[in-house]
């Protein structure tokens, strides 16, 4: 050094070989350095010598991805997401091309139930870009979508009445991958009362309430529908039936003996088989015709409607019962 003062290295650049990203493989070489003691060149006192590093790295440049957009979908219980359209290169730097192959068909929505402009994540690992030098840092703009109500499915069973009329208590909600829901309140009427042809015609007054899902998730508008009416079942018997000594075995059918209508008497009522109940032919007599109670009754009975209705044994058949005959009044002269 001279008068006090000490060489010093002064400027100096440093560049890379190439442009090009890499990771603990690229050359950074350094020129132009200069020595200074003071603001005195002090070079002839020095050789200088350029040492590259070769260990250095450059980064890939994030970039973007657009051209996509997320789809629309009905509750499924699932946060899959189908996304839509091409998928471009975003931020690119000028000079360079990137191009974009493969393919980014789904992603993941922020929730699976039913809302408006839920977010969605797009799945972009599929995708590769052609130039090496960049990497892909999601998308340009966020995605989002909307999940909207499913429509539930309506399951009738009853039991044939002739009406088609389906009280609360007949009707099971169900919704998606087995969800159950509760009818808080509400009927349905059917198209037909008949076995084998009745469908949901309308449901009426009807709400909707949590079961194992959601039922914000779901919808009663356009329900699907599984429609059962069961055939009922009739049995034939006597209550409490009476006929006056006539001299013959004839059962007095019209004014005694019943059908019971459904699987259970007390829901369906009865009505008189020779009168209203067309459906059924019963026909009997008294083992003999003398008075007396608990008589035997053999009867005979044919279903004429089998859509409907079915007898236990079959379409047609025969009972013994019981009835009585009173004693007849005579008038003495």
């Amino acid at each position: 050094s001279a008068t006090g003062y000490t060489d010093a290295l002064s400027g100096g650049s440093f560049s890379y070989a190439n442009a090009n990203a890499g990771s603990g493989n690229k050359t950074l070489n350094v020129s132009g350095v200069s020595i200074l003691n003071d603001s005195t060149s002090a070079a002839n006192n020095y050789t200088v010598t350029y040492v590259a590093n070769t260990t250095s790295t450059i980064t890939a440049a994030p970039i973007t991805i657009s051209g996509l957009s997320a789809t629309n979908k009905t509750y499924d219980t699932n946060r899959v997401a189908a996304l839509t359209g091409t998928a471009t290169a975003a931020g690119v730097l000028s000079g360079d091309t990137v191009t974009v192959s493969g393919t980014a068909n789904t992603g993941t929505f922020a929730s699976a139930n039913v809302a408006t402009g839920i977010a969605v994540t797009p799945d972009l690992s599929g995708l590769t870009l052609s130039n090496s030098n960049y990497t892909i840092n999601g998308v340009t703009s966020a995605l989002s979508a909307d999940i909207t109500a499913a429509p539930v499915t309506v399951t009738i069973n009853k039991d044939y009445n002739g009406s088609t009329a389906v009280a609360n208590n007949q009707i099971a909600i169900t919704g998606v991958a087995g969800q159950t829901l509760v009818l808080a309140a509400g009927t349905a009427t059917l198209t037909s009362p008949n076995v084998g042809s009745a469908a949901l015609l309308t449901l009426n007054g009807a709400s909707l309430s949590d079961g194992t899902g959601l039922a914000s998730n779901y919808t009663l508008t356009n329900p699907n529908s599984v429609v059962t009416i069961n055939r009922a079942l009739i049995s034939v018997g006597a209550s409490n039936a009476v006929k006056v000594y006539d001299t013959t075995t004839n059962a007095a059918i019209a004014s005694g003996f019943v059908v019971q209508l459904g699987n259970s008497s007390a829901a369906n009522g009865s009505v008189d088989a020779n009168t209203t109940f067309t459906t059924l032919t019963v026909t009997g007599g008294f083992s003999n015709a003398s008075a007396g109670t608990n008589k035997n009754v053999n009867i005979s009975y044919s279903l004429t409607d089998t859509v409907n209705y079915t007898i236990a044994g079959g379409g047609s058949g025969t009972a013994n019962l019981t009835a009585a005959i009173s004693r007849a009044n005579v008038t003495i002269t």
